[in-house]
């Protein structure tokens, strides 16, 4: 269990390496604050039902996140479908809007909300600061002032998040320590802006955990999930292509495990109750 300060917040503790392998190999890492421990004892519910929420076109000067809708059904089982994992609801694009957004929150049914879509923190104004649904803003101001607004969630994932890291080691915990604050027992959120190929794997292969094994602690499917990420051996299109950004390369792809490098699984954090 880990309690960041300043820019330890921005360091994937999972990655940490010793020269002969990477901490998420030994131990799970999971990040706690004062706000966790409101919900560190509770239980989760006896069934998970996943509300799922996205963005997958671009707006405004946001890129479009194509990952987004096939990593939502490939979460949430739809009624008369054959696919996703836990059943539950999809709201996405022009469906994922405010008004209708806050009301299902409020209404507690999902004991998980899973979104796809990016966040914008504003360091110098946090209430400002926004995720982006479908219709618009839903900034931190809207939220704040309600009450226990997440007060049934027991797992809030943020998932394609654009967390917009500067340079105080406070915008990593702005979304997913205020989710914490209005109730939601534990929060999945990134460390920086990931990828939109590598997260939907990292997503499925929790959710296929914890559905396989509901009396696994989400913390130690959290961790499994990031080792078959580690050590998967798929040959795939993606494995050929190297990332870049701006005409750089940031590093090479193993063709034979195209997930293996830490940009893809530890980009996430596990913040709150681990049970």
């Amino acid at each position: 269990m880990w309690s960041l300060d300043g820019i330890l917040r921005y360091v994937p503790m999972a990655a940490l390496h010793d020269g002969a392998g990477y901490l998420v190999e030994k131990y799970r890492s999971v990040i706690f604050t004062k706000e966790s421990f409101l919900t560190l004892l509770e239980k989760d519910a006896a069934k998970w039902q996943v509300l799922g929420l996205g963005v997958s076109e671009r707006r405004e000067n946001f890129n479009a996140l194509p990952g987004a809708e096939r990593e939502l059904k490939d979460i949430v089982r739809l009624p008369q479908t054959k696919t996703g994992i836990l059943d539950g609801t999809i709201k996405l694009n022009k469906d994922f809007s405010e008004e209708a957004t806050l009301k299902l929150w409020r209404e507690g049914t999902f004991p998980v909300i899973h979104i796809a879509s990016h966040y914008s923190f504003n360091s110098t104004d946090p209430t400002s600061s926004f995720l982006l649904v479908g219709d618009g803003h839903l900034s931190f101001s809207e939220m704040q002032d309600k009450d226990n607004l997440f007060g049934a969630v027991d797992l809030l994932t943020l998932s394609a998040c654009d967390t917009g890291l500067s340079g105080n080691g406070k915008e990593a915990e702005g979304f997913a320590y205020l989710a914490q604050s209005l109730g939601a027992k534990s929060v999945i959120a990134s460390l920086w802006q990931v990828s939109d190929t590598g997260t939907p794997e990292m997503m499925t292969r929790f959710y296929e955990l914890r559905k396989t094994n509901p009396k696994m602690p989400k913390g130690e499917a959290f961790r499994q999930a990031q080792l078959a990420m580690l050590g998967a051996k798929t040959k795939k299109d993606a494995a050929k292509i190297n990332e870049t950004k701006e005409n750089q390369i940031l590093f090479l792809k193993d063709p034979e495990s195209p997930f293996a490098h830490p940009h893809y699984w530890s980009s996430f954090v596990l913040i709150g109750n681990w049970r």
